[in-house]
This record gives structure tokens, sequence and C-alpha cells, in this order.
């Protein structure tokens, strides 16, 4: 009977321990057009609204767009963080298929995150690290007139490999804890780009 008592309490901390530290983040599947996710989790579906722009290259930009849903059933538009636009860009070379900077949803089973990849360094079409920057949602209680929601940057670090295209970097952060990172991701970085 005690050691019955035993095993549970050893599950019962392996379960509280591993649900503490989070999990490894997963890429959110989104469409084009507008998607329903709950990112501030409240229990109402919110709209992630990823479209594209045309900016008259061979290859267009993509953008992701974040509404939170209201009880009251308004929508209030999440600005990008430190601007006043309301749409996260990607962006390319010109005349290239190869991304510098890149936007996507990630989730590690308790939050969302929003998180911006770019390549850093002064060549950019050359092999580069890339700089992850995760970001998570916060309600706003400020001054009136201010939006209701905020992505604050949250942790920075530079991949481990070097990229043409930061498209190629997602595999690497998709093994990444963001409660319980590994030392070598918590470096502080340069002010200046290599």
């Amino acid at each position: 009977m005690r050691a019955i008592y035993s095993i549970r309490a050893l599950l019962l901390a392996l379960f509280v321990s591993v649900s503490a530290t989070g999990a490894n983040l997963t890429p959110v599947p989104l469409v084009p057009g507008g998607n329903r996710v709950d990112i501030d989790n409240n229990g109402k579906p919110d709209l992630v609204i990823l479209g594209q722009f045309d900016n008259n290259h061979t290859h267009n930009c993509h953008g992701i767009s974040f509404f939170i849903h209201h009880p009251d059933g308004v929508f209030s538009m999440v600005p990008v963080a430190n601007s006043d636009k309301f749409v996260w860009l990607d962006s390319r070379l010109t005349a290239s298929s190869a991304k510098v900077l890149v936007n996507r949803l990630f989730h590690d089973g308790r939050r969302y995150h929003l998180v911006k990849a770019q390549k850093y360094g002064a060549n950019l079409y050359t092999l580069l690290p890339v700089k992850f920057t995760l970001y998570l949602l916060d309600k706003h209680q400020g001054e009136p007139g201010e939006p209701h929601y905020r992505w604050h940057a949250w942790r920075s670090f530079l991949s481990q490999q070097r990229y043409g295209s930061v498209e190629e970097s997602f595999a690497e952060i998709a093994r990444f804890n963001p409660d319980n990172p590994e030392k070598r991701y918590i470096a502080p970085l340069p002010n200046v780009a290599p």
C-alpha cells in the first residue's frame, strides 16, 4: 500500500513540474483569411487574419493581424509592438524568395506567443543567424485612449545555426521551451548585428 502512495506522489510531482515549466513551442496552423483562435485565453475565439500585400516585387509579403473578441461582442485591434501599425508584415530580399523577417504564432500548451524571426547581420544575402523575439499578449490597464491589448517583447535569442531564409529557422524554435531555455539561448545580444 505504501508503494502505491509513493508512486502516486512521484507521478503527481512529475506532472506538476512538467506543467509548471511549460512545453516546447508548437506552430499554430493558420490559413489565409480569418482564423478563430482564443489568443487571450478568455474562452471566446478571437480573430487572427492572415493576408498578403502586393509590394510590386516578384514575391508578395504576408501579414498577420490580431483582433480580441470582448464579451460584449466588440473586437479590439491589437497593434504591432512599439508601433501604431496593426499588421505584422514579413519581408523578403528583393527579387528573391528568401525571407529575412517572418512573424508566426506559436502555442506552448498554456499561452500563445507571437514569434518574430529576423536575419541578424549586415549582408542579408548570406547565411546568417536568426534573431527570435517572443511576444506575449497583455491586457492594457493604462490611460484612456490606449489600446486594450498589446504585444510585449518577452524573450530574445539567436539561433544556433545560420540560415539563407528565415523560414528554415522555425524547425529550431520548435525545440525551444520558453519557460526553461537552455543557457546558450539566453546570452545577451550585442547592440549591433555582426
